[in-house]
């Protein structure tokens, strides 16, 4: 039902089945969505820290030096927390409704590097989603404002009005593709 990755030494990311959370906790959808929020940051933290979301919808921890980020599908509710500094994450499953939608969110360059490949089309999208996160301001476009590249599981990105390279990474969840951009230092 939770499984915790700790892919560096200052990012811990919990990922939770939500249907199999709502059936252990008898609750309905919205309210285990909320709840295994809570349950992740405190499975993460060894404590439970207040949180909620600012204006530009982002979450916030509060009174805790650490920066985090949301994503669910249907069946998985993950949560990011790095504590040297921003993070994004997304998580979606490989499905053949991206390659529908490709135009809209990759570029010609990162159309022909992810190629055919649903696993690849999903982890460009995560990417693209991820930094979006990890930037944190709405009115910009996944497919004009956001380049990524690279190959799964490791992608560099940039995000607007920077030329900082972002680092990302990948991994499997299930049948989940979930990429996380974050900082390694602040």
């Amino acid at each position: 039902m939770y499984k915790e990755y700790c892919p560096e030494d200052a990012i811990q990311i919990g990922v939770l089945n939500i249907p199999a959370f709502m059936l252990k906790q008898g609750l309905n959808r919205k309210a285990a969505l909320h709840a295994g929020k809570a349950y992740i940051i405190e499975h993460c933290l060894k404590r439970t820290v207040d949180w909620s979301y600012n204006a530009e919808g982002s979450p916030v921890l509060h009174h805790k030096q650490a920066y985090m980020s949301v994503s669910h599908t249907s069946n998985i509710l993950c949560v990011a927390i790095n504590h040297r500094g921003r993070i994004g994450i997304d998580i979606e499953i490989p499905h053949t409704r991206l390659q529908t939608v490709r135009s809209k969110f990759l570029n010609e360059k990162e159309a022909q590097d992810a190629g055919d490949s649903l696993l690849n089309l999903c982890a460009y999208w995560c990417a693209k989603e991820a930094l979006f996160k990890y930037h944190g301001k709405k009115g910009y476009f996944l497919k004009s404002d956001f380049s990524v590249w690279g190959a799964w599981p490791a992608f560099k990105g940039q995000i607007p009005e920077t030329n900082t390279h972002i680092t990302l990474r990948g991994f499997m969840f299930e049948d989940h593709c979930c990429v996380f951009a974050y900082e390694k230092s602040r």
